[in-house]
């Protein structure tokens, strides 16, 4: 459900501020106005204590009174401080699947005892499994090869199996590996989107011994090569068995890196290694790396593998930034465009705002119900 400003929300909240949802479980809101995080406003719910699944700005969490049972959370434009972070892990210990879409560094690098102390750790429940980022600004530090200025370089999650990174076609963002995810001894499933890879980052994929599973997406030969052939003589990745790629460039130098990749592995003792090509995208890359397998253990085969994360930049030329018009408001499939509304229709005012009192309590019963509002 998506909320074109904050007049709609109060007609929610009128409706359900008291009221316990004991029975709602999966919760997705968004507020348009870029000014909801300067409005103090009331939870809509008195207690959600079953929630499992939120998607929301990352401003609107706080206004979701109960979050223990919560087991997916999906924040936009979210800017938090180190503690902020803390705190949404102590308030949801039973997470497994965190997504942040549009992750932006802010501000300085806490520490525990002021300047001249040692950065904050962020300690991730044990429960969570599954992290996925996407960046929206630059996250390198010129000054240190060892931190960086947002919370991803404190964060510590010993139990992580699948890590999902998403850069941008238009900002070339070198995040370091190493020094935003640290040690991931669990690893099993690495995705990484429109990033750029640098020498920096071997260190990083040397470590990932318990690696089952490689997507690259939109990702150059250059950085191809380097997640699969590096420098260093150590063998990347020992226990992988399968790659995907999904690429619109119609590159050929990588791919072919990639082969060499599975044909290490399974020279190593791999059984069976996959290579996967996306559906529809393949173009001659699937032929060519075909005719080039030597080893009947190394397969190639079209594929359908998505992420966590959207194609944000679709969703924004979908979504176009100041034109409403023709949003899915309600998240049913139906518009409800105001300018459509028959003048003598008072639920909307241009002095007032939105009215709750225009709406008969079996229309707001039947716009909440629609969007799967216990009533």
């Amino acid at each position: 459900m998506t909320l074109p400003d904050f007049d709609i929300y109060n007609v929610f909240l009128n409706v359900y501020h008291s009221i316990s949802a004991t029975s709602l479980s999966s919760l997705s809101i968004h507020v348009t106005d870029t000014l909801w995080s300067s409005h103090g406003h009331s939870p809509l719910f008195a207690s959600t204590n079953f929630l499992r699944y939120l998607d929301t700005e990352g401003d609107f969490l706080q206004n979701v009174p109960s979050r223990a049972s919560l087991t997916t959370l999906e924040l936009n434009k979210y800017y938090p401080t180190h503690a902020d972070i803390q705190n949404m892990f102590d308030a949801s210990p039973c997470l497994e699947t965190l997504i942040l879409h549009r992750f932006y560094r802010d501000g300085p690098l806490d520490r525990a005892n002021g300047d001249d102390g040692a950065p904050i750790t962020i300690i991730a429940p044990t429960t969570l499994k599954s992290l996925a980022v996407s960046l929206s600004g630059y996250h390198t530090d010129s000054n240190s090869a060892t931190s960086c200025d947002c919370v991803l370089g404190s964060l510590r999650t010993p139990n992580l199996e699948y890590l999902e990174v998403v850069g941008s076609s238009v900002l070339d963002i070198d995040i370091d590996l190493k020094v935003h995810f640290g040690q991931l001894d669990k690893l099993r499933t690495l995705r990484i989107q429109e990033c750029t890879v640098s020498s920096a980052d071997e260190e990083f994929f040397l470590s990932l011994k318990e690696l089952r599973r490689l997507e690259l997406v939109d990702m150059s030969p250059k950085e191809m090569r380097r997640i699969a052939d590096p420098s260093s003589s150590s063998f990347s990745f020992p226990r992988l068995s399968s790659v995907f790629l999904s690429t619109t460039g119609g590159y050929m130098d990588g791919p072919y890196s990639l082969l060499q990749l599975a044909e290490r592995c399974v020279a190593a003792g791999c059984p069976r290694f996959t290579l996967e090509v996306e559906k529809g995208r393949s173009g001659e890359i699937f032929g060519a790396i075909e005719l080039c397998i030597q080893d009947g253990r190394v397969c190639i085969i079209e594929s359908d593998c998505s992420g966590l994360i959207i194609d944000e930049e679709e969703s924004d030329e979908e979504w176009p930034e100041g034109d409403i018009e023709d949003e899915d408001r309600w998240g049913d499939g139906e518009e409800y465009p105001f300018d459509e509304w028959p003048d003598d229709d008072d639920r909307w005012d241009d002095e007032q705002g939105y009215s709750f009192n225009g709406w008969s309590e079996w229309e707001l019963e039947h716009e909440l119900e629609e969007d799967g509002f216990p009533f």
